[in-house]
């Protein structure tokens, strides 16, 4: 039987360092800033499914991007690194939302 949490577990962590690194250095490129990078987990048939979410700062408006990272489907640095590519490309993508929000709201991208 498998270690499924241990395995988990170690994916999220791997998952994690290299999104941080990933994610914050593909900002810089464009002026914007990580905030948070969270793991939630849910339930899902028998082991439980993780999520990565990422809360940035980006032409003074917060954004918040979630997608999920376990089940693995990719090992952990290539997921991460996609995952900071996806986020930038929803960042650049996205139609400019006017005036500066301020710290109040969180769009989710």
């Amino acid at each position: 039987m498998s270690d499924l949490p241990a395995d988990r577990d170690a994916y999220v962590d791997a998952f994690v360092r290299a999104a941080r690194h990933a994610v914050v250095g593909d900002l810089a490129d464009w002026a914007g800033t990580l905030e948070t990078l969270e793991v939630e987990y849910e339930p899902a048939s028998g082991a439980r499914a993780a999520y990565a979410t990422a809360t940035v700062r980006f032409r003074d408006h917060r954004y918040s991007y979630r997608r999920r990272i376990w089940p693995a489907d990719h090992p952990a640095p290539l997921k991460a690194g996609l995952y900071a590519t996806m986020l930038t490309e929803r960042l650049l993508t996205r139609p400019s939302s006017g005036a500066p929000d301020g710290d109040a709201s969180v769009v989710t991208i």
